[in-house]
């Protein structure tokens, strides 16, 4: 059998041409190669923790609508017995957790009765969670949702923490809504 001569090139060195076998460069397209698959592995790694953080303050922006739609039902709990409001007087504040348990002033009425219903269900769906209503000197009523959104806040670091107008929730928490409406 006969062998097939090696395909030789002609480079310029020093002003002379030589010859330089296709041996020489045998390998060099696999080093090419195995770093342009480096290159493409660290930037699949990077999208990838991009898409992971956009995933934790994506449900970051699901608790605040969620508790955006807490706040309004619960606003509304309140317009729809004002009785229950009025007789609890002017020092009402009152907090409810997620399990449904009331602390501090809180009216009684029907009230006493569909918030904890409310809390079960409706509250139960931001982690860690709890809400808190007053009114002000001037009769307007502040209702506050907090929620545990530690988890966006590790995504994004300059997320700051439950602003002042959630003082008077029980747990320290990185999410909230306050609603200030009047009844």
């Amino acid at each position: 059998m006969k062998e097939l001569p090696m395909k030789r090139t002609w480079t310029c060195g020093r002003g002379r041409l030589r010859r330089s076998p296709a041996r020489a460069q045998r390998g060099l397209t696999m080093v090419e190669v195995l770093v342009s698959i480096v290159v493409l592995a660290i930037g699949l790694l990077g999208l990838a923790g991009l898409q992971a953080n956009g995933i934790k303050i994506n449900q970051g922006s699901t608790y605040r609508w969620k508790a955006t739609q807490l706040a309004a039902d619960l606003a509304d709990q309140l317009r729809a017995d004002k009785t229950a409001l009025a007789a609890a007087g002017a020092g009402l504040s009152c907090v409810i957790s997620a399990s449904g348990a009331l602390t501090g002033t809180c009216p009684g009425g029907l009230l006493a009765t569909n918030l904890p219903n409310w809390a079960a269900s409706q509250l139960a769906m931001l982690p860690g969670a709890s809400a808190t209503f007053a009114p002000n000197a001037a009769g307007v009523w502040e209702v506050d949702i907090g929620w545990d959104d530690s988890r966006a806040a590790q995504a994004a670091p300059g997320v700051a923490a439950a602003p002042a107008a959630c003082g008077a929730l029980p747990t320290p928490t990185t999410g909230c809504f306050s609603l200030v409406t009047r009844i």
